[in-house]
């Protein structure tokens, strides 16, 4: 049974790691396009029928900021878009630092949760 216990958090643990070193890119589209209803993983916009889009990376490891836009964001009919783009940056952001504290709460806890089953061992 403490194997088993063993084996489950030290996954937890390595799943914990995992999900932080994937945490070095955030991305944040702002698109007007085309549904493609029967895209793999659900609805999604459709690429092949000329979306219209922003396209923010954000490397978080370096803090290199990359945004590209539509010339129709810039002086086209979606102007206004730029500011909800903008809000969304902002959003990223802060879903960003509270996804990492919420990450290393749980590390945290798990690494506990192993010292505490060692000890007992």
């Amino acid at each position: 049974m403490a194997n088993d216990s063993d084996s489950k958090l030290n996954s937890l643990i390595n799943t914990i790691k995992e999900a932080l070193q994937n945490l070095v890119t955030l991305e944040i589209i702002t698109a007007v396009g085309q549904v493609d209803f029967n895209a793999p993983n659900g609805p999604d916009l459709d690429t092949e029928k000329d979306p219209k889009v922003i396209l923010t990376k954000i490397n978080l490891i370096q803090g290199d900021v990359k945004t590209v836009y539509d010339p129709e964001f810039i002086t086209g009919n979606y102007r206004e878009l730029k500011d909800f783009h903008k809000t969304r940056e902002e959003m990223g952001h802060q879903m960003i630092k509270d996804n990492l504290d919420a990450l290393m709460k749980l590390f945290n806890l798990a690494k506990d949760l192993r010292s505490k089953t060692d000890a007992e061992a």
